[in-house]
Order: structure tokens, then sequence, then C-alpha cells
């Protein structure tokens, strides 16, 4: 009987007994490949000029372009030395030169384009490939200082004393129902909407006069924030915001009944900014400038309740000098509640565009249009973020398992200096405007151009139920911004320390946690306070407004208690916070006039701090010092969740946006990886990752948005070494307890199964002296044929996970390695079956599609080779041969091997073995070609088959052509 035997792959599953004919036990470089064995070649050295110590590793391949080329440079931790280098891959020596990362820890390392990503615990640094080397930098070099200059001013069309009328001819009747003397005792107007109609007409009126005057000039209160433009047009380092006030907003004002017309005091103010950055030379191509946006003006007047009238004392007041006809009112301000609602809604819009070359240079600030591009403070982008996982997919940078730290909170400094324009023949001694409380004494020297004060901020944060205290040093300007903020929503109180003047202050803020901007802030928000204004001539009473004519008695001329006659009381206005005010002094010049000298009284702010505000409470030197010394030695707050999924900006790894985040449910993500495949029909493209978490493996899918998603779990399979997964081209192949798992799409299948059962030992065959002198035919160490449980493979001696794999592009294979065995699986895509190949193999390097490892030697080698040598060793060792498929006692006459492979000595070798109970065997012949013959004697149930010898690329082995003779003992012959 003749029977052809075609050689299969690698097989330890299911039990010899059920074996197929053809199935190998041992497979030496060797993979059945298009129905044969084709032989393995060994890896081909990449650069004999690089060696790799065994405490290097090639952590990542930068691909970086430079003298108009594309180059690869290896990114290496040494181990020993805890440091970090690099080498160009073609190389022509094995110098490295240093990363200095100081005592940074890297968990992962990605690029995007020339910028190479260290991702750490709680942060990540970048280096810069550019002008031929690498330059290492963080997010502290966004770090800035801004100088606003204000100008509170007067202008002469809106006359001397400030004030502007508006006639309400058409609207008279619906502000107050009737004409003549308004008397009504309950001191509101009878129409709900008068407020409304009087500030419409106001504003509109102003709208008209500052777009006349010039784009620079505003009204009422704006909120602003500096933005750090970067290459790309995207933002980093948000300030938090602040205010641009005006010296006023007036709530008080005066009708006449005969003009039907309103008057109210209005201030006009400009401001520029000089926004000043340290910026390497090497790193300023990565800044583009910085953007200034402003909010729509907020006058924080309620129009929505009625006015209140000021009436009975106005005769006192103005000694009996306003007309008749003239009367006067007050609108509220907003509830303190209502000012933290309009803050929060608050929209940003661009008001100017600095670019690099005039950072540090004095730009004006324009008024806002709601049609100009806008920016969201849903996230400032002050948070460094780090993290145990970082890939890179779509040209955007993704970090999971993420951990947060804060930069640059406190460190950006914002000045305000406030001036005045002078008009018509006033002296500059004389101040037209109360500035509520915002200035300060001058600073000793001069020359400075801020009044800075150091600073400590105790900043108490709550997060899982958990409160930190996170102390930061800082410097602020006296008086304090209005608005203090701290980007984070979780925050709930800051204490500040403050040291002035040789005086100690401290404040205790509660903050509001925003619902909308990614921070909580607090606003000082005035108290029910009156300020005088300062004396005006009182000649034309109702064009005196706001001013009091002096009286020296004060029995008949009580100090003033109409609300008209007083400047804003501050009350749930923001205020800029200082612990005194500044009271107003008479003064007096004399002046000539033709031949007449005469002399003016006048008010001045005089540096006497005699009225306390209460907004700051007394400390000590001891407490601030306290305070800066828990500061020094304060660990920075971070902010960890594990199942969180960061993704960048696109092309820009510096910039993480809030709405780009994904919570993978409440798993912890180990990896991700992309997906190329489908997971249901008709669907494409809308699945691109998957998450490896301890849950099983999670798929992103994109939103309507372009944002990502997790929906749920897509298998449970749980990945063993994260390290280890591997992309290939349409696949992702990552190992688990049950072995390495193959997913494409939704669907995921084990492809080792065949190699999940009691591993072959052929050194066990039949004597180790007999097998160790047959595998001496090629130098064959014995243990590269002495296979291990799977399982076992895939760990190390600890039970650490430490198996790898490397995926052959171009001949479409999987190579499966462990550093503690001398052989490795190889997967051919093609046939669906495993072969083993020689390994010395220590580490992959992460680079395709070349399958480049480093071995033992220190060397980086390629899988595969273009041009291979010829005579590759192999050795194979079938399974158990049943033959024509009965499992009775056979006799083998002849066995030939059959393949495409020159018929010489050292082609095929082959030893033949029998068994009857599958246990054990015995050598029945051998023979140095490829056809074994004239054998008789003893029948066996089973026989392998052992092959030893030499292939080119180019040859291969098929299978045998068995001739041998059933023998039925139970039969009558």
């Amino acid at each position: 009987m003749i029977q052809e035997v075609k050689f299969q792959g690698l097989s330890h599953s299911p039990s010899d007994y059920e074996a197929q004919d053809g199935e190998l036990g041992t497979c030496l470089n060797l993979i059945c490949e298009d129905g044969a064995l084709k032989p393995i070649p060994k890896p081909v050295p990449t650069n004999d000029k690089i060696t790799i110590s065994s405490t290097d590793v090639i952590r990542f391949v930068h691909k970086v372009t430079h003298d108009n080329d594309i180059h690869s440079h290896y990114i290496i931790y040494d181990s020993d030395r805890d440091c970090w280098s690099w080498i160009e891959a073609n190389a022509t020596d094995n110098v490295r030169t240093i990363f200095d990362m100081e005592d940074f820890h890297v968990n992962s390392i990605c690029a995007i384009g020339n910028i190479l990503c260290f991702v750490g615990n709680d942060s990540t640094k970048y280096a810069f490939w550019n002008n031929n080397k690498y330059t290492i930098f963080d997010n502290s070099i966004f770090k800035y200082d801004v100088f606003i200059n204000s100008k509170l001013y007067a202008d002469d069309r809106f006359s001397k004393t400030n004030l502007i009328t508006v006639n309400f001819q058409d609207d008279w009747d619906d502000i107050w129902k009737s004409n003549g003397r308004y008397n009504n005792t309950s001191g509101t107007s009878k129409n709900a909407n008068a407020s409304q109609i009087v500030f419409n007409g106001i504003d509109a009126f102003v709208n008209k006069m500052i777009e006349e005057t010039d784009e620079y000039t505003f009204k009422y209160m704006s909120f602003g924030v500096v933005a750090i433009k970067l290459y790309d047009g995207t933002y980093t380092n948000i300030s938090t915001p602040f205010i641009l006030a005006p010296s006023f907003i007036s709530n008080k004002f005066i009708w006449k009944d005969s003009a039907k017309s309103i008057r109210t005091k209005f201030n006009m103010h400009t401001h520029s900014i000089t926004i000043s950055m340290d910026i390497p030379s090497e790193l300023s191509e990565l800044i583009a400038g910085a953007d200034v946006f402003l909010s729509p003006p907020q006058s924080f007047l309620n129009t929505e309740e009625r006015f209140h009238t000021i009436a009975n004392s106005w005769n006192k007041l103005y000694d009996d000098k306003m007309a008749n006809d003239v009367y006067s009112f007050a609108m509220n301000f907003i509830d303190a509640n209502k000012v933290y609602e309009l803050i929060d809604n608050l929209s940003f819009y661009k008001s100017v565009s600095i670019d690099r070359d005039n950072l540090g240079k004095e730009v004006k600030l324009k008024r806002i249009s709601e049609t100009n591009e806008s920016l969201s403070l849903s996230d400032f982008n002050k948070s460094s973020c780090g993290g145990n996982v970082s890939y890179c997919y779509n040209n955007r940078l993704h970090i999971a398992n993420t951990k947060k730290s804060l930069v640059n909170v406190f460190n950006s400094y914002f000045s305000d200096d406030y001036n005045f324009k002078v008009v018509g023949d006033r002296t500059s001694n004389e101040y037209d405007t109360l500035l509520n409380n915002r200035l300060s004494l001058e600073p000793t020297d001069k020359n400075l151009k801020f009044y800075a004060c150091d600073a400590v901020m105790e900043v108490h944060v709550t997060e899982n139920n958990i409160e930190h205290v996170i102390y930061e040093k800082c410097k602020i300007q006296y008086p304090i911004s209005p608005i203090i903020a701290y980007p984070n929503i979780n925050a709930k109180r800051i204490v500040l320390y403050l040291s002035e003047g040789g005086h100690y202050y401290k404040k205790d803020m509660q903050l509001h946690q925003s619902n909308t901007m990614g921070m909580s802030y607090y606003i000082n928000l005035g108290y029910q306070r009156q300020t005088p204004s300062v004396v005006g001539s009182g000649a034309d009473s109702d064009d005196s407004f706001g001013t009091v004519t002096t009286h020296t008695d004060t029995s008949k001329y009580p100090a003033p208690t109409d609300k008209t006659m007083l400047f804003p009381d501050d009350m749930n206005i923001p205020t800029f916070i200082q612990d005194d005010y500044h009271t107003l002094s008479e003064k007096s010049y004399t002046s000539i006039i033709g031949n007449k000298e005469e002399t003016h009284t006048y008010y001045q702010w005089n540096d006497d701090f005699s009225i306390s505000s209460g907004y700051l409470t007394m400390s000590s030197e001891e407490e601030f010092n306290d305070a800066v010394q828990k500061a020094e030695k304060s660990d920075k707050f971070i902010s960890s969740n594990p199942s969180l999924i960061k993704v960048s900006e696109a092309e820009n790894p510096l910039v993480f946006p809030a709405a780009n985040s994904v919570q993978v449910g409440s798993s912890k993500v180990k990896a991700l990886a992309a997906n190329t495949r489908p997971i249901s029909e008709g669907q494409f493209g809308e699945v691109p990752l998957y998450a490896f978490t301890d849950e099983g493996v999670w798929v992103l899918m994109l939103g309507t948005e372009g944002t990502y998603q997790a929906r749920q779990p897509i298998n449970r399979y749980i990945c063993s070494n994260p390290d280890a997964i591997l992309q290939i081209d349409d696949a992702v192949l990552f190992p688990t307890e049950h072995g390495i798992m193959m997913l494409q799409g939704s669907e995921s299948i084990c492809i080792t199964d065949q190699l999940d059962g009691y591993p072959f030992d052929f050194t066990q065959l039949y004597k180790p002296d007999y097998a160790k002198k047959v595998l001496a035919v090629n130098d064959t160490d014995a243990a590269k044929v002495r296979y291990v449980n799977f399982r076992k493979f895939l760990y190390n001696d600890v039970g650490d996970a430490q198996a790898d794999m490397v995926y052959d592009y171009y001949d479409n294979r999987l190579i499966l390695f462990n550093p503690d065995y001398p052989y490795a699986y190889v997967y051919s895509f093609k046939s669906k079956q495993w072969g083993t190949m020689e390994s010395n193999f220590r580490i992959r390097i992460h680079t395709y599609p070349e399958a480049y490892v480093v071995n033992d030697e220190g060397k980086i080698v390629n899988f595969y080779d273009s041009d291979p040598k010829p005579d590759v060793p192999y050795f194979l060792c079938s399974r158990p041969l049943a033959l024509s498929g009965n499992k009775v006692y056979k006799t083998m006459f002849t066995c030939i091997t059959r393949g495409y492979f020159n018929i010489g000595l050292g082609k095929c070798g082959m030893v033949l073995y029998g068994s009857n109970d599958l246990f054990h065997w015995f050598a029945i012949h051998t023979s140095v070609n490829r056809r074994l013959g004239g054998m008789a004697g003893s029948p066996y149930k089973y026989f392998r088959i052992a092959l030893v010898g030499k292939l080119s690329p180019d040859e291969s082995i098929n299978g045998l052509s068995c001739e041998f003779q059933e023998r039925w003992q139970n039969k009558l012959r």
C-alpha cells in the first residue's frame, strides 16, 4: 500500500491519538505556506555599527524630517544609568546623544511629527526636533506676564462733567405714563418696562458715540482672557479671567420733564496690553503669538425690575437751585447670585491677535464683535497630562489611564495700571472720576510699571470626597483683581495670604463652581458703600449731576443721603480688593485770570489709609511665612482617572481639548490600538479604536461631533501583556491567559489553540544520546526543539507576562518570542499554520512596516531579508502517523521525502520511529538522503518521521510517500 502524506504546520493539540497525518510535533526554521514547508532564514543585522547593551531598550523609533529627507532615530532607555538617549538608525558609530530629562519618569513614548512625547506619571515632556537637534520642554514654557495700561478719561464731546443726555420724546409716556412732576410716594416706577426702555435708549446713544470715536473705546465692564496661540492655531495656557473696568458704572439718573430727556454720567475707558514671554529660540516655531478674547460689556444693572425714584430731599441737597421739573431716580444692580450666573454664561470673542514678533510690545485692545472668533473656557489647558498608556492615531496623541497636574496656575502675572486723560482747564491734580477704590499707593521705585505683591494661595480641592490642600506661591497685583479663579471645577475654597507694604493680610474666599467654564472662582462683590464725589460748581443744578456743593454749615446742610448725589454703591458689582480706601482731601490752587488772582478748591486722593474696606483681614508675618514654607514643600495636586482617555488636537500633542476626553466605563485602560475592520455590516470607520481594559476590550465609536464615545466591551478577553499588543495590516493581536487573540472588527479568535496542548520533546522520543546525534547533523541545540507548555512560554520564571510579538509585513508572518527560550514561534497568515525558528531575540522595536528586534548580541536585526542566504538549517519531527486511518499494525517498506530541493548530501537526512502505544518509541531506520528503503521486520501501529538538513530560500519540502503493508493479527491467513 502506498500513501502520500502532506506536511502541515506545528501543533500540540489535540492529543497524539487524534493527530492528523502530516502535522508536526517539531518544526525548527520551517513554516508551512502554499502547501509546503519553507525555510525561515535567520534575521539580518541592519547596522553593524550600533550595539544595544543588555541594559538598553529601544523604546521608540522617531521618524523626523531634516536635510530634505526622512531620518529614523532610535530612542533608547538605559535602565542601568536611568537615562534617555538617541542615535540615528544609519549612524556610522555607536555614540548616543543624551536627553536631559533630569529625574522625569517615562511610562510611554509617542510622536506627532517632529515632536517626541515622553508621557510620564502625571505630566508629559516634549522633545522638539529642530535645526538638527532635540530641545526638551514642557508646558511651563507657555508662562507669560501681562501688563494692562488702562486710561479712564472724560471726552470733550461728553462735556467736562462726563454727562450725556438722551431725548425720550417718543417713549416718554411709556416711561412715566404721564408728564409733569412725578410724585410717587411708593418710590417705584409705574411701568415695569421703564428700566429697560431707559437703559436701551442710553445704551444706544453710548454705542453711537463710542463707534464714532474709534474702535478702541469701551463702555461698562468687560471680562477678558489671554490665550497663547500655537503653530496650528490652537490655544493653550488660557489665563484665568481679568476685568477691564471703567472708573464707575452709574446707576443714577436725572429726568427733565420739560425736555423729556434723561441724563446720566458715563465713563469711557481704553486699554492697551503688553504680553511678555521668554521663548527659547529653538522653540519659537511652536508659538505663533497670543490672542486676547473679551466678553460683551456688562453693566450689572437690573433692567428687569422697576427703578426707584429719589424724592423728598432733593431741594435741600441742591440748595433750592434745582429746577422744578428736574427729578432723580436710580436702578439697582443685579443680585449677587445673578452675577455668577451672568459670568457663567459669558461668551468670549477675539479682540486682538498679537503675533510672536510683537510679544513684549504694547497693543491697543479693540472692542469685540459677536461675529468675531470665539473661545470656549470649558478647558483652560493649564493641565499637563500624563498616564500609563499613550498611543498615536489619526495624528492625535491619545493618553489613557490618565493623571493630570496643573501648571502655570498662578504663574502668569497680571498688572493693570490706571491713567487719566485731563480735559478742559482742569489741572493734572484734579481727578474727574472715582475708581471704586482700585488705586493703590505708588511704588517706591518710580520706574516700576506695576505694583506686585508676594502671595500664597491655599487652594482646597475636593475630589472623590477627599479634600486636597495645595499651596501655590505667586505674584499678584495690588489692589487685587475682583475675580480670582482656579482652573478646576472641584476647587471649593481659596485662602489668600498677602504681603503688601510691610503689612500682612489674608482673605478666605468660598469659590463658585462653574458648570459651564472649567474653573471655580470668587468674585469680590461690593458692599453697601457710599462714596462721596468730587465738588462741582453747582451753578447750574441739573448740569452738576453727581456733585455736591461745599457747605460749612453742616447743621443746615447735612451729609448727603440722596443716592443721586453719590457714585455707585458697589453693591453686587465686581470691585478690586484692598485693605484700605484712599480718602479724598480738600486741596486748593491759585490761578490768575486776567489781572485777578482766584483760589480754586478741589478734592484729591491722599495717602492716608484711614477707611477700612473690610475686604482683607489682618494677618501676621509668621502666618505668611508659614504659608510660604508650605508652598515650597507642597506636592502638586494630581487628579487621577484610570478610565479616562485624553485626546489631543490634530497634529498637536500639546493641547488636549476637554471635549475630546472619553470615559471607558469604570475600568482601567491598559492599552489602545487602531481598528481597521468594520464591526458590523455596512459600517466602516465609525469604530476606529480599541481600548484594552481590565474588564475586556472596549470599542471607541465616533459621535456625531467627531469625538469618541465608549459604549460597551466588545469582548471579555483580558490582555495579559499590554506591551506585547501588535497592530498588523487588518487586525490586532494581543496575549491573554487563553493564548494569542486576533481581533478583527467585532470578531475575536484564538490563533494558538493548536499550540495549547502538551508539547512534544524530541529529546525524549527514543534515547537522549540518539536524539543528540540526530540534532548534531545540523549542530542544533537540543533546547531549541525541547518545547515547554505554550502558556508557560508566554511568561517568565516569576510569572510575569514576557513573550513579545513582531510582524513581518513583507512575508506576512508573526514571530512570537520570549527572551528566556532559544526558539520562537512563527505564524503564517497565509496558511494559518505555525512553525518555529531559532531565537536569540531580546526585545522588539516598534517600527512599521519593518520587523526589527534586538538580539542577545545587542544587534538590531530585521526578519525580512530581500536577499536571503542559502543553506538554512532545519529540523522537523512529525506527530504520530497512523497511515491509512487504521490504527493497526503496519510494516513500513519505503519512505521518500517529496519536495522541491536539490538531491544531494546534507539536504535531507531521515530517521523513522515506530510505536504501538504512542509513548514508547523505537528507531527503525535512518538515511543520509531523502529515501528510506529496504526496511522489514516487526510491525508498528504508529510512525514518526524526523528530517534534518539545509534548504535554500527557493526550496521546500511538501511531504512523504510511504509504502507499507497492514498486518492483521486477528484474521485468518
